[in-house]
């Protein structure tokens, strides 16, 4: 038995010596070299007040927006907004004082969403500008 075990280990010692251990690895880079035109940043679009009176009363929302765009876009956004920010709240208002109830009453805002940014490219008149549209702050009161 004790012969078994001495040619065990003598085995063991013979094959590593004659593997010479483990091969070294390199390691991959870390970092990327970053696409500038692929960096993106989130603006403040608007805040408002909108009132609707579908459905049973009349309801007021305040809503902030922001928006997602890339940075090589970004000076370009910042100009037409500031071009344009009455038609960018009017048509704001027109889709909330328009909405059914229970498409403001989403839990994830997706009509509402979708709608704004819809009405914003029509409004800028530059499709693809805006990659996103977030909607931080969504508050409901009943006039009543």
């Amino acid at each position: 038995m004790a012969g078994a075990i001495l040619f065990q280990v003598v085995a063991v010692m013979v094959v590593r010596a004659m593997s010479g251990g483990p091969d070294e690895a390199e390691a991959a880079p870390t970092t990327q070299p970053v696409d500038e035109k692929l960096l993106t940043t989130e603006v403040a679009l608007t805040q408002l007040k909108a009132t609707n009176e579908k459905g049973s009363g009349m309801q007021i929302y305040e809503v902030s927006v922001s928006v997602r765009v890339t940075e090589e876009n970004l000076e370009r956004l910042n100009t037409l907004i500031e071009r344009r920010r009455a038609a960018i709240n009017d048509a704001f208002n027109r889709v909330i004082r328009g909405a059914d109830p229970k498409q403001m009453a989403e839990d994830t805002l997706e009509w509402l969403r979708t709608t704004l940014q819809r009405e914003l490219e029509r409004v800028l008149d530059e499709p693809g500008l805006v990659e996103a549209l977030y909607i931080p702050r969504f508050m409901k009161y009943s006039a009543n």
